[in-house]
């Protein structure tokens, strides 16, 4: 390095001439020393953090190992009574409703214990109850059940009801909105030659209905088997109902009569819905007939008859208003003029298949939507009576052999019979129906038909004796020698034998497993 100046006094110029490491050697020793010092300060430093780095980590492993312990104490006074619960509960799934927890700390897993235990008790006390309940339940129902079976087996229901009479076929149903209902319906043979029908429909549903129903059914045909009119059977029974009817209940009544023979029926209605009828080849329509009021209403009450005329091929279809009102999820209700079009809609069907097809109408009208009512039809068809000929069938007893001679005598009568040919009948009758009742069925019970025709040409009534038992023909049997003396001559055969003197004509015949006796008498 050159450092110069000027000095005025002696206009001299200094200069000074010095090497440059003698100018930046106090530099490069305070560097030097600089260096030497940052060195050990750094080193001095690092080994300080390395200090306080080391003491952490021990400090931290200490305190994360204490943490651990502590967690680990914790989780356990906690984990262990959860495990405990968790046993007890699945103890509990497993159906010992017995089980109870033992945990009992005093924070949130103690509650959930003692609250466990408790849902226990009520739980435990729960199934009791419920058990308790259903047991009562399945009583009910099987109460219900058995309830409804009797109801069911209180209305014919065994169809052809009437197999041996070709008069008239008849069918009905009924269909409760409940699993017992107040609805029904009867018909039975008064006579040999008065059918009473009976549709009816008790205010209410279910066992309070049926009750009713049962006393109600019951007290309709005592009276009507007691040989009394439509009007009188309503008025006696009604007066019987309004005796001690606390419930204020009622039922509503279509009650007919038929004469079998000719076909005349005489009908009451209290309260009931109208009939439906059809003449011959026509059509159904609604039979607005005379009302009077509901039974069990007002002691007192008088009703009215009117007469309705059937002839061969005429139907009618009786019902409860459960057909006119059933009611489709619209709110709409299927009416008389749907029931009108579904029972004209085809011709010449059997009453079943009639009701059948009227069901699955209001099936289809109400779709899904719940039964409120009871929903009970009957459907009759008048076949007519074949001229001149009737049929009784009874038991084949000893006892009914009055049953089929009166049956007889009455239609004997009818065409003015002279004595001597019914006495000579009545003996016959004595004799014939008498052998069946001891001899065709042996000691089992058996049936016997009794068919009366009357002929022309010449006058003359036939007498058929038709029974299912073992066959016998007793044209077969040898007439007796009536000349020889009692002591001399078989035993047995003198009966037949009087029967063939009497009568003007004998045929047997086994057909189809029956024997048909045919006795002949002219009454000319």
């Amino acid at each position: 390095y050159i450092a110069y100046s000027t000095i005025d006094s002696t206009q001299w110029t200094l200069c000074l001439m010095s090497p440059l490491s003698s100018i930046i050697k106090p530099a490069v020793e305070i560097q030097d020393n600089i260096d030497s010092n940052t060195t050990q300060v750094v080193e001095a430093v690092v080994r300080g953090i390395l200090a306080v780095v080391q003491n952490c980590l021990i400090l931290s492993a200490l305190i994360l190992l204490s943490v651990t312990l502590f967690i680990g104490k914790i989780s356990r006074k906690i984990s262990d009574p959860l495990k405990k619960l968790e046993i007890d509960v699945q103890e509990i799934s497993n159906g010992n409703f017995e089980q109870r927890t033992e945990v009992n700390t005093d924070d949130e897993i103690g509650n959930l214990a003692r609250s466990f235990n408790y849902m226990t008790d009520s739980l435990q006390k729960y199934m009791a109850d419920l058990k308790e309940v259903t047991a009562k339940e399945e009583r009910i129902a099987m109460e219900l059940s058995v309830a409804t079976k009797i109801q069911a087996d209180m209305l014919p229901s065994v169809f052809p009801a009437f197999p041996d009479r070709n008069e008239f076929d008849i069918f009905a149903t009924m269909t409760p909105a409940k699993e017992v209902g107040g609805d029904f319906y009867d018909f039975f043979l008064v006579d040999e030659d008065h059918l009473a029908m009976v549709m009816a429909d008790v205010s209410g549903k279910g066992v309070p209905a049926a009750l009713f129903m049962v006393i109600a059914k019951t007290l309709l045909k005592n009276s009507a088997l007691g040989g009394h009119s439509p009007k009188s059977i309503l008025e006696k029974v009604n007066n019987q109902l309004c005796e001690n009817n606390k419930a204020d209940m009622f039922v509503t009544v279509w009650l007919g009569i038929l004469t079998i023979s000719t076909g005349a029926m005489i009908c009451a209605n209290a309260g009931h819905e109208y009939p439906a009828i059809k003449h011959g080849d026509g059509s159904y329509e609604l039979l607005k007939d005379k009302h009077g009021f509901v039974l069990a209403g007002m002691e007192g009450t008088r009703y009215k008859e009117y007469e309705i005329n059937l002839q061969k091929g005429d139907e009618f279809f009786i019902y409860t208003d459960g057909v006119a009102e059933a009611t489709n999820a619209q709110n709409e209700l299927y009416g008389t003029d749907r029931m009108i079009t579904i029972l004209n809609k085809e011709k010449g069907r059997t009453p079943e298949k009639l009701l059948k097809d009227v069901k699955a109408d209001i099936d289809h009208f109400v779709r899904e939507a719940p039964q409120f009512d009871d929903i009970t039809m009957l459907c009759f068809n008048y076949k007519g009576c074949e001229p001149g000929m009737k049929e009784l069938t009874v038991k084949a007893a000893v006892e009914n052999i009055t049953v089929v001679t009166d049956f007889v005598d009455q239609e004997l009568e009818k065409i003015h019979c002279p004595m001597k040919a019914q006495m000579q009948i009545d003996i016959a009758i004595d004799e014939l129906f008498g052998n069946i009742a001891h001899y065709a069925y042996d000691h089992d019970d058996g049936m016997a038909t009794v068919r009366f025709e009357v002929r022309e040409n010449p006058a003359a009534v036939s007498i058929t004796f038709i029974d299912q038992g073992k066959p016998y023909n007793p044209l077969e049997k040898k007439d007796p020698d009536v000349s020889a003396s009692a002591a001399d001559r078989e035993i047995g055969g003198l009966g037949i034998f009087m029967v063939k003197k009497s009568m003007d004509d004998m045929t047997y015949a086994y057909e189809d497993g029956c024997n048909i006796l045919t006795i002949t008498k002219n009454i000319i």
